[in-house]
């Protein structure tokens, strides 16, 4: 059964009986026999040879009549499972393996392809792959004849993978290697724990070991340190490691026989510590020259003198040279030594020269602090202000630029010092109460002050000293009385503009005194880019910003939004025109033009309210008082709307109750003069100037001229002198309103129409007089000639628009240009004069609907919305059609 084994490098080979190893017939348990431990080398008490058991069960079934179940072995078993069981061995139970059921629970859907590709790999349920798994040694006993013989120690291999997760670590962001304390993955101790798994390694062996090398290293340390010296003789714990100690260490006396032999050498100390009696010999011609060159060799005569003396030269001319090194250093060493001294000298000299300043300083303030404790400072007496000029000077010329310029000497140290003085001094400035001139005054004398204080010709340090000592101890004084109840901006307008206009004067004249700035590239330049020159106007900036902008014009605003608007209030011009010259800054005019175009409209409202039965009172008021003032200061189309919407309404009713006179000196002409007077001002824009002179004036004239000849033809005469009066008052009267009229095409066609009725009269031509009758329902008022004018105006662009769209290099080809539509107002316009009703605009109150304007169609109210038109019935807003409305009207 058992093959005979051979010793390696031996020929003598040991037979095995076949009676000395008999099987165990106990093992008929199947799991029993399965459980035996396999290798490839197995010991058999001395004996140790290797043995192999043929693995074909039926042979053994037939030499020893053994169970076919002994033999069984699974199929899907590694290469070391299938060698066959050693025979006698009685291995410890095994616990079976425990089988994970989750896995390849999915595989009986399939071939299970996956199951036996692991199982041939050496799966067995549970644990890990490969064959450098974690060996481990177990214990078996050997049995002979049914009695225990020996006790072997076998290694095994645990079927596990690794023990726990691999650790990951994430390094810092732009990190080096090596840098600083991280640890890279590799060196944690969880991931070496798993490489050893991997690897086969027993971990606990591995730790044990380099613990065991640790405390030697320490223990060696620790005689370094106490001083024990190292002796020859071999320690206990190397006899222990070399296992010399054995019976059989003997035999590596042979292989220790063919190694070199080596001298040792070792310090002459420990060899005359050890008292030997034997001759010392004492190499002193250095390492390299071994022992071996000594035996059977004389030493040449003076070869040791020679080497020491040698020895000697090295080592006293590296004592040189260092002696050298040491002498350059200490040199170098006492030339910088000797340069700080001097600096420290300096140093010390420039302290000492600080000092005496600041001590004649101290002595000055000190003279300074007698007015802030036991007098007062007045600027205007000559005395204290020649005094405190004498010390400022004095002050100034103590230091120099550059410790001027360390110490903030003109934006901290001046400010602090003149600061007490100069809040006494403002004790009996009253800002609001003082004259420009006053004001000017002491302003110049604190910029003397601050002359005086800085070097001459230091114009822009004078002016750094002057901001910081207004913007410290001044402008809180101004702020505070502009922003108390004290000043009302509409009572106390002048005091106001007068404090401003003249601070911002006198900061103007300050930074007009500055040198020339550098600015930036005048790209216009001919020669490329110029360099040109320009003033900071820093103190006019600040004055406009602190003053003007956060506090005046706050408190402007907030004082017009609650006007009212009535007779007993100042009128806006009074108190908002005195500063337009200033509200050009930053654009500030912009914001407050539409809460004054409110403003005006509501003093207007109001003023038609207390003026209702006095129209000329109106108008005078209106034009003269509220209006004129701001022709220059609100645009034109501004001005044209206000007048549209509050004045022209009461004007056309005036102008529409007036009353022609055959004789020219009995004719009432003040509404007429008015008219004339407010587009001559500009109230009136040409539009709406002419639509009332035509709708009003010329349309009702033309209708009386016409009555007054068909019923009395032999008034001619007095008819045409009573036209070229009227003629006379609108082309000779007034440049700019004959201007426009002769201008304007209708204008001229009703003069012409009249003249025409005259020249019927005077021929006593009826027929004529008949056909020359003017209409009177169409276009009697202002507001439908206007309309008409604006529409007619609309089609005129148009035509214009289509007029020069037309190139003439494109002329043939097909333009398509998109005009503007008409809207429904204008087809509801043309329906109400095709049936000759009127159709204009409501005066009055109530004027608008939802933010619609409300028509009136004959007598009927209506607005239009979306296309549709309401008709005001039974105190009720109803959409109508045009043919229900042309009843209504």
């Amino acid at each position: 059964l058992l093959r005979r084994g051979r010793r390696d490098g031996n020929s003598n080979r040991t037979s095995v009986p076949k009676q000395s190893v008999i099987l165990n017939s106990d093992a008929s348990d199947k799991n029993q026999t399965e459980s035996l431990i396999n290798g490839p080398k197995l010991g058999l008490g001395s004996m140790r040879n290797k043995m192999n058991v043929v693995n074909d069960s039926n042979i053994m079934m037939e030499q020893h009549s053994l169970p076919e179940h002994f033999f069984a072995t699974s199929s899907s078993s590694s290469s070391s499972d299938r060698t066959t069981k050693l025979m006698g061995y009685q291995a410890p139970p095994v616990k079976p393996l425990k089988v994970d059921g989750s896995i390849g629970t999915w595989e009986k859907h399939t071939k299970g392809i996956g199951m036996k590709l692991l199982a041939k790999m050496g799966y067995k349920g549970s644990g890990g792959l490969g064959a450098k798994r974690l060996k481990k040694t177990t214990s078996m006993d050997i049995s002979h004849d049914g009695k225990a013989v020996t006790s072997e120690k076998v290694e095994v291999q645990e079927r596990r993978g690794i023990s726990r997760p691999v650790e990951v670590v994430v390094r810092p962001s732009n990190l080096g290697l090596g840098y600083g304390n991280f640890k890279e993955a590799t060196k944690l101790k969880t991931n070496q724990r798993i490489e050893a798994e991997v690897r086969g390694i027993d971990w606990e062996k591995k730790e044990a070991e380099e613990r065991k090398m640790k405390q030697l290293e320490e223990e060696k340390r620790i005689q370094r340190e106490m001083g024990v010296r190292s002796s020859s003789l071999p320690d206990t714990q190397s006899l222990l490691a070399t296992n010399s100690w054995r019976k059989g260490a003997a035999g590596n006396k042979r292989q220790r026989t063919t190694e070199k032999k080596k001298y040792k050498i070792v310090s002459y100390q420990d060899i005359l510590g050890e008292g030997t009696s034997k001759e010392l010999v004492v190499d002193m011609r250095g390492a390299p020259i071994s022992l071996d060159s000594q035996q059977g060799e004389k030493p040449l005569l003076g070869e040791e003198l020679l080497h020491n003396i040698t020895f000697l030269l090295n080592m006293y001319e590296n004592k040189l040279h260092s002696t050298s090194h040491f002498v350059r250093s200490s040199r170098s060493k006492a030339i910088s030594l000797k340069s700080e001294l001097e600096a420290l000298k300096r140093q010390q000299l420039e302290i000492k020269s600080r000092r005496e300043k600041l001590e004649k300083v101290q002595r000055m303030i000190q003279e300074i602090e007698v007015y802030s404790e036991e007098k007062v400072f007045d600027i205007y007496d000559v005395q204290d202000y020649s005094h405190v000029g004498t010390i400022l000077e004095s002050i100034s010329s103590i230091f120099t630029q550059e410790e001027k310029k360390s110490l903030n000497f003109f934006t901290a140290f001046l400010p602090s010092l003149l600061g007490p003085l100069v809040d006494q001094a403002t004790q009996t400035w009253d800002p609001l109460h003082t004259t420009s001139v006053d004001t000017h005054d002491f302003l110049s004398k604190l910029l003397d002050l601050c002359s005086k204080a800085t070097s001459p010709g230091h114009l822009q340090s004078q002016a750094i000293l002057l901001g910081q000592l207004f913007v410290i101890y001044l402008l809180p004084r101004v702020k505070r009385d502009l922003e108390s109840s004290n000043w009302d901006p509409m009572a106390h307008v002048e005091s106001g503009v007068i404090l401003y206009e003249s601070l911002l004067s006198f900061m103007k004249t300050v930074d007009a005194s500055q040198p020339l700035k550098q600015g930036g590239d005048d790209s216009t330049s001919v020669f490329g880019t110029e360099l040109h020159l320009e003033r900071e106007n820093r103190l006019a900036t600040m004055i406009q910003d602190a003053i003007f902008f956060d506090v005046i014009y706050p408190k402007l605003l907030r004082t017009l939004k609650g006007y009212k608007g009535d007779s007993a209030e100042v009128s806006l011009d009074k108190w908002i025109i005195p500063w337009l010259p200033h509200l050009n800054y930053r654009s500030l005019l912009e914001n407050m033009l539409p809460e004054l175009k409110r403003k005006i409209q509501g003093t207007i409202l109001h003023a038609s309210k207390s003026t209702s039965e006095s129209d000329a009172l109106f108008f005078h008021h209106t034009c003269e008082i509220v209006l004129k003032p701001w022709v220059q200061v609100i645009n034109k189309s501004s001005i044209h709307t206000i007048t549209s919407d509050c004045v022209a309404p009461r004007l056309g009713r005036a102008l529409s109750k007036i009353s022609f006179e055959k004789d020219f000196s009995d004719q009432d002409l003040t509404f007429v003069n008015i008219l004339m007077e407010c587009h001559r001002l500009g109230l009136l824009s040409n539009s709406l100037y002419l639509s009332l002179m035509e709708g009003e004036i010329l349309r009702p004239f033309s209708y009386f001229m016409h009555n007054w000849l068909k019923n009395d033809q032999k008034a001619a005469e007095k008819a045409a002198l009573l036209y070229f009066r009227w003629r006379y008052l609108f082309f000779k009267n007034c440049q700019k309103s004959s201007n426009v009229i002769s201008s304007d095409s209708m204008i001229c066609r009703i003069f012409y129409g009249i003249l025409l009725i005259i020249n019927a009269a005077s021929t006593s031509d009826s027929m004529k007089l008949d056909e020359l009758e003017p209409s009177r329902a169409n276009y009697t008022t202002y507001q439908a000639v206007e309309a008409r004018r604006a529409k007619e105006k609309r089609l005129e662009e148009e035509e214009e628009e289509l007029a020069g769209k037309v190139d003439p290099s494109t002329y043939g080809r097909r333009q398509h240009v998109v005009s503007r539509g008409a809207i429904f107002k204008d087809v509801v316009e043309d329906f109400a004069h095709h049936n000759s009703i009127p159709f204009h605009p409501k005066l009055g109150s109530n004027t608008m609907k939802d933010g619609k304007i409300i028509y009136m169609f004959g007598k009927a109210q209506i607005y239009i919305d979306t296309n549709v038109v309401f008709v005001m019935e039974a105190g009720d807003w109803k959409p109508v059609s045009l043919n229900d409305l042309l009843n209504l009207a």
